[in-house]
């Protein structure tokens, strides 16, 4: 956004909100696992795509954020886009005030948080098939902990296929992510002239848009 926070306090406050993050992915992620929500299957697909496209074009246009504002109340606009936010894994994006990271990071590091909850679930999915397969090779300490876990899947479904299960959530938090890998690399790659006092181009000056102070494909950029 293009509020400013105080850093002179609060400062180790984006811990909790990228803790906060990463909670309500394990919780969607549980929740998908349960419902056998299939987001690759029609007409959810579609809704997802949209949703995904609507979040992106208001967080990277503060124009369409308020005229969005200002054809709705504040309050009804906020319930819309967090409930939009959900399906592009942005959990409460729009009601979390402005908070410090740190004085000296770059804006182009911030893009980084991004691709930790993008990437979070895959990570889930890595752990749950790693635990199903230890648990078919019958592992003790694997069959005693998925016990009270397989039961209470059960309450849920009697026939539950762990495999099936995972490879279907695997499906839908891949649609779920896509779009925000995306657009954190095209903001990544998207640059910018910068022209001197009198509107002319400057010569080897390309920046980045994000980060004006990061030349682009320079040693900042590169890595």
């Amino acid at each position: 956004g293009i509020t400013c926070a105080d850093c002179s306090k609060f400062r180790h406050l984006w811990f909790l909100n990228l803790l906060f993050q990463l909670i309500m992915v394990t919780l969607m992620y549980i929740i998908v696992i349960l419902l056998q929500i299939k987001g690759t299957s029609s007409p959810l697909n579609v809704i997802i795509t949209y949703c995904q496209l609507f979040i992106n074009a208001v967080k990277n246009s503060s124009g369409l954020y308020l005229r969005f504002n200002c054809f709705l109340s504040h309050t009804l606009s906020t319930v819309i886009l967090s409930f939009g936010g959900i399906w592009n894994l942005d959990f409460l994006h729009f009601v979390i005030p402005p908070m410090c990271i740190s004085v000296s990071i770059k804006s182009i590091n911030i893009l980084l948080f991004d691709y930790i909850i993008a990437f979070f679930p895959l990570i889930l999915t890595v752990f749950a098939y790693v635990g199903t397969e230890l648990h078919d090779r019958n592992y003790r300490i694997i069959v005693y902990l998925t016990v009270p876990v397989k039961s209470f899947f059960r309450l849920f479904h009697r026939n539950w296929n762990p495999k099936t299960t995972i490879l279907n959530t695997f499906g839908t938090f891949i649609l779920l992510m896509y779009s925000k890998l995306i657009f954190v690399s095209i903001n990544l790659l998207f640059a910018i002239y910068t022209y001197n006092s009198s509107g002319e181009v400057v010569l080897n000056s390309t920046v980045l848009l994000f980060d004006t102070n990061v030349k682009f494909f320079h040693s900042q950029h590169i890595p």
